[in-house]
């Protein structure tokens, strides 16, 4: 348990850790000699990309009010071939069931600890700098999510190209007030449009989708029990269970029986008249979901390091191998 917090209406943060990284375990076997999960690797910095995503987090938000989930049997990964830092609180799923619940379990620890939360979510397995240009950004957005108590933040990077791979944010109007930031309404999400489509938003000033997003924790809860009510009465009755202590219980019989939910497709898609989109301005940003694009951000990022040349060898290695096979 991180502990209740001194007062209420604190900013909070939740660091998604639970994937597999399927696509990705040729490199991470051509590179650390076994199979796991790309945001426990180092690829840059000595630090793992779990760890990266934490000291981002820690610049803006306290790091006792960090809640990091995992997925099953994700702890040896954390603890070998060293111990990696991420303070907090981390947790455990049972069974992967999709960003849905991956959100909504740390999400229903939070508010019954502090149901007036304002909450930041932040994959783990991407690639952001600089840092401090980031922070700044990150930090007005949960500034407008307390701002626009009933919407979704999401933060989207500004496209150097027509990327088919990537999910975009079309945007509409600017959001009344907001206009420094460059806020605007949210038209429609495109998950992985075709190349023409892509090419479309594109021109038109559409946004990549980095997933990482602010809001109320209670206006995204209420959006959940209309959306998807069957999963959120287990949550809600983790919440209940919840309140008053913080101490979580056996997740695996919450977790028996539970459906996938996707919290793009299910939430965010039906619900884009709640959201907004704030782009990021001078913040390099990457989905490092394919060994390519690895090769491609290091190359563009103080290249010449020792470990940056041995990740791109592990790079064109795994890119050899999954052509092969």
């Amino acid at each position: 348990m991180i502990g209740s917090p001194e007062t209420k209406n604190q900013r909070w943060g939740i660091l998604l850790a639970g994937g597999e990284g399927e696509r990705l375990k040729a490199l991470t076997r051509a590179w650390t000699g076994h199979a796991r999960p790309k945001q426990y690797c180092e690829f840059t910095g000595g630090r793992s990309m779990l760890e990266h995503t934490a000291e981002r987090a820690s610049a803006v938000l306290s790091p006792r009010r960090l809640v990091t989930v995992i997925g099953k049997d994700h702890w040896r990964y954390l603890e070998q071939p060293r111990r990696q830092s991420v303070p907090g609180l981390i947790i455990e799923q049972p069974e992967h069931r999709d960003t849905g619940p991956g959100i909504l379990l740390p999400l229903a620890y939070v508010l019954a600890l502090d149901p007036g939360a304002t909450v930041a979510v932040f994959p783990s397995d991407h690639f952001i700098q600089p840092a401090d240009a980031f922070g700044r950004q990150l930090s007005d957005a949960l500034a407008a999510a307390e701002r626009l108590p009933d919407r979704i933040v999401l933060l989207g990077a500004t496209p150097d190209r027509p990327e088919p791979e990537y999910g975009w944010i079309a945007t509409g109007e600017p959001a009344p007030g907001l206009e420094r930031l460059g806020i605007r309404e949210v038209s429609r999400f495109v998950e992985k449009p075709d190349p023409a489509l892509a090419a479309g938003l594109y021109r038109s000033g559409a946004l990549w989708n980095t997933f990482i997003m602010t809001f109320k924790g209670e206006a995204v809860w209420s959006l959940a029990c209309r959306l998807l009510p069957s999963l959120m009465s287990r949550f809600q009755t983790l919440r209940l269970g919840l309140e008053g202590n913080g101490d979580l219980p056996d997740l695996r019989e919450l977790y028996e029986g539970m459906e996938p939910a996707n919290f793009s497709r299910d939430l965010l898609t039906l619900a884009a008249q709640r959201c907004v989109a704030m782009p990021l301005r001078g913040v390099q940003w990457s989905d490092w979901g394919r060994p390519e694009r690895i090769a491609e951000t290091l190359d563009t990022v103080k290249g010449g390091s020792k470990t940056a040349t041995l990740v791109r060898s592990a790079v064109l290695c795994s890119v050899g191998l999954t052509t092969l096979h």
